[in-house]
């Protein structure tokens, strides 16, 4: 299935030519493994692509970070666990998002304005699929980015940066061929554009 739902937002040609490389690499109904995704197919989309992982429930590392991710945040988020880049409230829902998408399994697609906490901005859309690790396990996924940081503020300058707000426009999670996990927390988040309390 290279089409996404007709009810989904329209989404960019580089969102759409990513999940048709990860379709491509479906073998059967489940998931690509994480060593099938190589730079080999995804290519000129690897500067925005983040390799995210749950090592235990509730948390969030990043396997792999592109370099125009890490010049978001100014340093390497690669081995960085999500708490350390974001604040503690913001941290918790998207951990949960996450963590939804890997288990069931599933896809996701958000659209969100992050400000960091030296005042830069970014819209961002993301489109985030299943991976499976060496063993077989459903516990990563690939998130790729398509950002636009022109007329916002200046890139962080010091590690310390951290995403301190978001403003969700948009999120929902994708069936690809196992139905999708039910998240009434999430559901009540994106209703009230509030993160939850950590």
């Amino acid at each position: 299935m290279d089409t996404l739902p007709p009810d989904w937002p329209p989404i960019s040609s580089q969102l759409m030519h990513f999940y048709k490389i990860w379709q491509s690499l479906r073998d059967g109904p489940d998931v690509p493994y994480r060593h099938q995704l190589s730079l080999r197919h995804i290519k000129s989309l690897a500067s925005w692509l983040v390799i995210l992982e749950v090592p235990e429930p509730g948390k969030l590392r990043v396997k792999v970070s592109g370099s125009s991710v890490d010049a978001v945040f100014g340093r390497s988020l690669s081995k960085v666990n999500l708490k350390e880049v974001t604040a503690p409230e913001a941290s918790k829902a998207i951990v949960a998002f996450h963590e939804a998408l890997m288990t069931h399994p599933c896809g996701g697609y958000a659209h969100d304005v992050m400000t960091m906490d030296n005042g830069k901005r970014l819209d961002a859309r993301y489109l985030m699929l299943p991976l499976r690790n060496r063993d077989g396990d459903h516990t990563m996924c690939a998130s790729l980015w398509d950002a636009v940081a022109e007329g916002f503020t200046a890139p962080p300058v010091d590690h310390r940066t951290r995403m301190t707000h978001s403003e969700l426009q948009y999120a929902c999670h994708l069936d690809i061929g196992f139905g999708l996990p039910a998240f009434p927390a999430f559901e009540s988040y994106l209703k009230s554009k509030k993160f939850p309390k950590a």
